[in-house]
């Protein structure tokens, strides 16, 4: 579990000391507000990363074969959700993770590192490769739903390109 993880179940979530995004609200009284260091502090936040990445379920660079790791409930859950995508997918593993548990949920995290769920075709064979077969993974583990980003974090881009919506289907 990750330290911010540890932070925010010990009920640093709810400390008014530490406001997080709400800081921003235009609603929250800033002259009330003393300065905190920021929990993870920054020399820490560099290590801060969701499990997949420290248990080997985030598949690297060079690499086709398709991981499915479990998490979550994994004997007799009511249904399985997979967190699908590449690096910046593997941030929405740990919400998903999070009420799984509670909702008899196997959670399988299914990323690789600098692929994206898409078929249009990129310049790493081993992306194209694992795109190829990942559809095919999650059709063998029954899959019920699949959490996967559809944008490329790109402000001038509003549509979703054509490759993830053929690789969607």
């Amino acid at each position: 579990i990750s330290q911010y993880q540890s932070m925010a179940s010990s009920g640093l979530a709810d400390d008014p000391d530490y406001p997080g995004a709400l800081v921003n609200a235009e609603s929250f009284d800033q002259s009330s507000f003393e300065e905190k260091d920021p929990i993870p502090t920054m020399s820490e936040v560099k290590e801060d990363k969701e499990e997949s990445y420290t248990n080997g379920c985030q598949q690297g660079i060079g690499e086709a074969e398709v991981e499915l790791c479990e998490y979550g409930v994994t004997e007799n859950p009511d249904h399985i959700v997979a967190v699908v995508g590449g690096s910046k997918s593997t941030h929405w593993t740990s919400p998903v993770k999070k009420f799984a548990e509670e909702e008899n949920i196997k959670v399988l995290n299914v990323t690789k590192s600098g692929c994206r769920l898409s078929l249009d075709e990129v310049s790493a064979e081993d992306c194209n490769e694992w795109n190829e077969n990942v559809a095919d993974a999650l059709a063998d583990a029954d899959v019920d739903m699949v959490v996967a980003l559809a944008d490329i974090a790109r402000p001038d881009e509003t549509e979703v390109p054509q490759g993830f919506i053929d690789q969607f289907n």
